[in-house]
């Protein structure tokens, strides 16, 4: 009996805790943004070695075109997002989340997940690599059609196109923005007049910057995470990437930078097995990424590469529909076992009432109706 009631007390300490963290989801103060003073160029950071290298990496490898006048951002507005794209690489490097707030005091500004100020640096790279074609990384210029786009109201899909070329290659980089989703769907098509071949690569480069201050309750962790059908889910946190660069050959799965209410994710290819890897190429930041396998089309072909970004707030149920197991990043330690199934009755009950007072009222009883007898 003692057993019983040690456990029925565990329960309802963590059943305390559920609800506390579902009302901070939607109430809850967000993470303060930090204001720095003087301004920072656009994607401003230093040049040092951040792009992965191609297989069989010869002596001299064809670099693609730098041309900083034409260098330019483009703003990008989605019913969920405010970001902007660089120019050069097609970097994402600001990306604001609509429907978030910066914290309670300050519900008019919303939270900042990507920034390219040095100190609190989050982007989102991505590019194509060669050890014998032109291709564009994430340091190459391309040119945008024009320099704002908007998902208009009643329109359901936004494309963003950015254009390169280097002699006879041609890539046309598309990113497309879907209503009501937090996911970006990236892709690279080349065409070639002599026979081309390559890699897309995507990475995450950010600082390692302290979220405690995201929940008074519980620290929680910030830094990398792989995760595929065979490692299932693995931190690489910051100081193992300063340790050891990572190198790891993944089939599928995906790569991701979290923090306690948010995340930023790449998923490649879920059909291929490519090459996932960390940085360290400088004292504060940290590179996560994959890089796809060897892709090679005859004269006059198409190449096309695609993957997924997802940005934004860990919403447990909708990233388990975005890839498998991209909802452990929503991350209870040892206590899962207990925590999922509480979560998702307190999720049923919040779809009901949608109110989260009358879920944890409801969810409270039903606790009590299951530990009824355990508790006498």
């Amino acid at each position: 009996m003692e057993n019983q009631r040690t456990l029925l007390y565990i329960t309802f300490f963590f059943l305390l805790f559920l609800i506390w963290q579902a009302w901070q989801q939607d109430y809850g103060p967000k993470p303060v943004a930090v204001v720095e003073s003087g301004t920072t160029a656009q994607n401003g950071m230093p040049a040092i070695n951040d792009t992965p290298t191609a297989v069989a990496l010869p002596d001299s490898v064809p670099q693609a075109r730098m041309v900083e006048a034409v260098r330019q951002p483009v703003h990008v507005v989605t019913d969920n997002m405010d970001l902007y794209i660089d120019t050069r690489g097609g970097t994402i490097y600001r990306l604001d989340l609509r429907h978030y707030p910066q914290d309670a005091d300050n519900k008019d500004i919303p939270f900042a997940l990507f920034s390219d100020k040095e100190s609190q640096l989050h982007i989102a790279q991505s590019g194509l690599i060669s050890s014998a074609s032109p291709a564009p990384n994430h340091h190459a210029i391309y040119h945008a059609q024009q320099t704002e786009y908007r998902l208009a109201e009643g329109v359901d899909e936004l494309s963003v196109e950015l254009f390169w070329q280097e002699a006879d290659v041609r890539v046309k980089k598309r990113f497309i923005f879907k209503r009501n989703s937090y996911v970006i769907e990236v892709q690279h098509q080349v065409q070639s007049a002599s026979d081309w071949s390559g890699s897309q690569y995507q990475q995450l480069s950010r600082a390692d910057t302290d979220t405690r201050g995201e929940s008074t309750f519980i620290y929680t962790y910030t830094g990398g995470v792989i995760y595929n059908d065979d490692l299932k889910y693995e931190k690489v946190n910051f100081s193992d990437m300063a340790d050891k660069d990572l190198g790891l050959e993944m089939k599928g799965g995906w790569i991701a930078m979290i923090q306690h209410y948010f995340l930023a994710a790449w998923i490649p290819d879920q059909t291929q097995t490519g090459f996932t890897y960390s940085k360290h190429p400088s004292s504060n930041r940290y590179l996560l990424g994959t890089r796809s396998p060897l892709t090679s089309v005859a004269a006059g072909e198409q190449a096309n590469f695609s993957s997924k970004l997802v940005v934004g707030p860990k919403l447990q149920y909708e990233l388990a529909e975005v890839s498998p197991g991209l909802d452990l990043t929503v991350d209870y330690g040892v206590l899962t076992i207990l925590a999922k199934p509480l979560f998702w009755i307190l999720k049923q009950y919040h779809t009901l009432f949608d109110n989260w007072g009358w879920a944890i009222i409801f969810l409270t009883i039903t606790v009590k109706l299951i530990f009824y007898k355990l508790s006498e």
